[in-house]
């Protein structure tokens, strides 16, 4: 999953300055915890449902990203969540909770182009506008959950 790891590191600016370096670290074990609970569309729908469900929606739109914080995030994923990436990434939790705040709002923007998360049939469109997507498509079916599975094919 390594291709899939360095593509969301550049697409989300982990290579560059600042805290990037923490954000890298979170990449691959959020990619774990989103596969693990469905999917990213299943965990969005959590997500929506909780009292940050208003910023998340911002984030799949095609407006401004609204802010999030770390705390409100954590409550939202459930401490069970923050605990394991904080463990799988080497960070504190603290840290894990800044980086989320970051990542998790860039991830859904990047992967909801036109204010949607991509079935199976759109898929192929959002990785041709990203360079090495085309690598990665069977890695990302594991994160859209059953997107790729149970959509127009």
């Amino acid at each position: 999953m390594a291709g899939l790891q360095d593509l969301l590191g550049g697409l989300l600016g982990g290579g560059g300055s600042g805290g990037g370096g923490d954000l890298t670290k979170l990449i691959q074990p959020l990619i774990e915890m989103i596969t693990k609970n469905g999917g990213l569309q299943s965990l969005l729908g959590s997500l929506q449902n909780s009292p940050i469900g208003g910023q998340v929606s911002s984030w799949i739109g095609t407006g401004d990203n609204e802010a999030v914080s770390g705390e409100d995030l954590a409550a939202s994923l459930g401490e069970t969540n923050i605990d394991e990436l904080a463990s799988k990434s080497g960070l504190s939790v603290d840290q894990v909770k800044g980086g989320l705040s970051e990542l998790l709002p860039s991830l859904v923007d990047k992967f909801s182009p036109g204010g949607q998360i991509p079935g199976a049939d759109q898929l192929g469109e959002v990785l041709k506008n990203i360079p090495g997507g085309d690598q990665i498509q069977d890695q990302l079916g594991s994160i859209l959950g059953g997107l790729l599975g149970g959509g127009s094919k």
